[in-house]
């Protein structure tokens, strides 16, 4: 809950800032997440951002991240299973969490920027499992790691921006790449 009031608090300071500052932006972005843990297989995910260019080279970000949920694989269950003696319908790892990001941007063009990102993602995770027997059941984690990204911006209008990305963050105990693109 603190985490989330965080985020609205800096979102709504950033979006007061930048109704009244042109430098100021908000955007959207999809993708697909890919846990580098053997066992899961991949999602979908999304990001929605607030930030502000303190400069033509410098931005900050917030933005409410979510990773999407990893189902383990059936491959991933059997061991589950063998382990714990117990027939298992499913198991699945959720994780989103508000980052904090210093955004680096490169012009290659009049339209083209490379851009690198990097801060702090504050997560959270809850691993579910259902079994056949005793129900379903769930806990939860959280953390702060650092993130690193890389990606193009391509000027689409005097307002807005086409983003491609890859991040990587680091979270639930293992990393997970995000491949995506947004509207800034």
């Amino acid at each position: 809950m603190k985490k989330i009031l965080t985020l609205l608090a800096t979102i709504a300071f950033l979006v007061t800032f930048t109704t009244s500052h042109a430098a100021g932006y908000i955007g959207v972005s999809f993708g697909s997440t890919s846990p580098d843990e053997d066992g899961f297989d991949d999602s979908d995910g999304y990001k929605l951002t607030a930030g502000y260019n303190a400069n033509e080279n410098v931005s900050i970000e917030a933005s409410f991240t979510n990773l999407g949920e990893f189902d383990a694989d059936d491959d991933l269950i059997a061991v589950l299973e063998f382990f714990s003696g117990i027939p298992i319908d499913g198991a699945s790892v959720e994780v989103d969490g508000i980052e904090f990001a210093v955004v680096g941007h490169a012009p290659l063009s009049d339209t083209i920027s490379i851009f690198g990102r990097a801060g702090i993602f504050m997560w959270d995770a809850e691993y579910k499992i259902d079994t056949v027997s005793f129900g379903s059941d769930s806990e939860t984690d959280d953390g702060s790691d650092v993130f690193f990204g890389a990606g193009l911006s391509f000027d689409v209008g005097s307002q807005a921006a086409l983003r491609v990305e890859f991040t990587q963050y680091d979270a639930a105990d293992g990393d997970i790449d995000f491949i995506g693109a947004g509207l800034d």
